[in-house]
């Protein structure tokens, strides 16, 4: 889980020996999960850096801090650039491979204003749930935003990138 989320996060793509071995260990669903938490940390990291507070004297931190045999050197985690993701990782899901959370989801998503499904809700939905959730910010983010949509676009690619 931390050499696929710090991939994911240092090189914005996760290497193939990665990817498999996260996959081995936890499917289809905890890998998109393990994405999906990675993501949602990072907006809350971020939002908390934005008015950082130090702790009030005399409260210890929550969380020790990881022993640095515990860590991953930078060097350790894959640099090779022919990790990239193929259509291989995660094809096409059909529905009638879909579980039935997955098909009711799909009913939902085709109902909407797009229907159509994209090449990250295809991926995403291996873990209903937080596809769910993730479509529930798609519709806020398009319909209920204040931020002009250049500011949004900008936004996107510099966290993409």
């Amino acid at each position: 889980a931390y050499r696929f989320s710090t991939e994911l996060h240092r090189r914005k793509e996760v290497s193939d020996s990665t990817f498999a071995t996260a996959l081995k260990h936890f499917g289809e669903t905890g890998v998109i999960d393990l994405a999906g938490i990675a993501g949602y940390y990072t907006v809350i990291s971020m939002c908390l850096r934005l008015n950082p507070r130090e702790l009030p004297p005399g409260i210890p931190p929550v969380l020790a801090q990881l022993p640095d045999d515990r860590v991953f050197p930078p060097e350790e985690v894959s640099s090779d650039p022919s990790g990239a993701a193929g259509p291989d990782r995660f094809p096409l899901l059909e529905e009638a491979a879909m579980s039935g959370a997955q098909r009711e989801l799909l009913r939902e998503i085709m109902a909407g204003p797009g229907k159509k499904l994209n090449t990250s809700q295809q991926v995403v939905m291996r873990s209903p749930e937080l596809a769910r959730r993730v479509q529930k910010v798609n519709e806020y983010l398009n319909f209920e935003r204040e931020l002009p949509a250049r500011i949004m676009q900008l936004a996107v690619i510099i966290t993409a990138r």
